[in-house]
């Protein structure tokens, strides 16, 4: 029994190891629009928040409308106005190639 408590340990230190690895991968972490980001992209629990640098501009363009849209649609807490473009300013600044 103490070696199954020592395996649970185990993989319990494992799994937050890889999820700091995981909240390390968004950059400026303590910036206004990271902290939004995740707050709205992990809020509803539908996934851990994707680093910005994964695609380009454009693709996060699109996609934040579509996402934003989707939780309005839902009723969910939404993004003001004035969050979406620190959200998207953020991306902007983050996302893959860099050139927009």
């Amino acid at each position: 029994m103490k070696r199954f408590a020592r395996v649970g340990l185990a993989l319990t230190l494992f799994t937050m190891v890889l999820w700091a690895c995981a909240k390390a991968s968004i950059p400026e972490p303590d910036s206004q629009g990271a902290r939004l980001y995740v707050k709205y992209c992990s809020g509803g629990g539908c996934h851990d928040p994707i680093p910005p640098q994964e695609s380009s501009y454009p693709y996060w363009k699109n996609q934040y409308a579509r996402w934003s849209a989707k939780l309005r649609q839902a009723g969910s807490p939404a993004p003001t106005p004035q969050e979406d473009v620190i959200i998207l300013d953020w991306l902007k600044k983050h996302a893959r190639g860099n050139r927009y």
